[in-house]
């Protein structure tokens, strides 16, 4: 059968109608609902990613004030005891150390140092060794973005050695005991 001239008028028109109808995009309601969630999944993820960095720099911090005080008692334990116990007559010292830039933070630290007569080894202060260990505490403090102070301490000791001169002039003798018999 031969199409009619008219019929194929029709059937191009209709493929027109149709072509006009179904343009194959996306509404405009859609495109918005798209961005919308594109937007909300992005807020999320700058958020996450500022939290992270916010922890890095705190975790950071806290990694240099770490460090410092690892110097500051390496320092200690390095120098004489007479240099780094308290004063004759004395017990206890505390001292602030010059302040420290590390990554553009400024870190204060101060220490204290505490003659310790231990009643666990049944010894009593004896003339010739008035202490058995030297106490240190180091407080290392830094102020955080939002102006808090943040303060990491450290408690070490510090043995005399025997012999070693003590604050006084006197020389260090440990005095032999058995054992941790009253603890």
């Amino acid at each position: 059968m031969i199409p009619r001239d008219d019929q194929k008028g029709d059937g191009m028109r209709q493929f027109s109608e149709r072509l006009r109808r179904d343009d194959g995009g996306f509404s405009l309601a859609e495109m918005l609902v798209a961005l919308v969630l594109i937007a909300l999944v992005f807020s999320g993820l700058v958020a996450s990613i500022i939290s992270g960095l916010k922890s890095v720099q705190k975790s950071n911090r806290q990694v240099a004030a770490n460090q410092l005080v690892n110097e500051v008692l390496e320092n200690l334990r390095t120098q004489p005891l007479v240099v780094v116990a308290p004063p004759a007559g004395h017990t206890t010292a505390t001292n602030s150390l010059p302040a420290v830039n590390r990554r553009s933070v400024g870190y204060t630290a101060a220490v204290t140092r505490t003659w310790v007569d231990s009643p666990c080894n049944n010894v009593l202060s004896a003339p010739a060794s008035p202490h058995d260990y030297l106490e240190l505490r180091v407080d290392i403090s830094w102020s955080d973005k939002t102006g808090t102070t943040k303060t990491h301490r450290v408690d070490s000791i510090r043995t005399p050695l025997e012999g070693e001169q003590m604050p006084g002039g006197t020389s260090y003798a440990p005095v032999q005991v058995d054992a941790l018999a009253s603890c």
